[in-house]
């Protein structure tokens, strides 16, 4: 999960990636075809290029005025509904 202000909100997404199995995977078919001097940078890269993380939105907080009072919404289909 990651948090995130914005004005008077805070953002909480979930964040998802690929799974370590799909990661290994990819690396093992990688390293097959790879010089091994040329290993190390080219692993590197692919690991960036696949394992980018993506996060979906779940809520957000809104502060109205009290830090012990805060507004809360849901994020579904596109929007916030409170």
């Amino acid at each position: 999960m990651t948090a995130k202000f914005k004005g008077k909100y805070l953002y909480i997404d979930l964040v998802e990636g690929p799974s370590d199995e799909k990661i290994n995977e990819r690396l093992e078919d990688f390293i097959r075809g790879v010089e091994d001097e040329e290993k190390e940078e080219k692993m590197e890269a692919i690991f960036h290029k696949h394992c980018i993380f993506k996060p979906s939105k779940l809520c957000r907080f809104k502060y109205i005025g009290d830090i012990e009072n805060w507004g809360f919404e849901i994020y579904k289909y596109e929007s916030y509904d409170t």
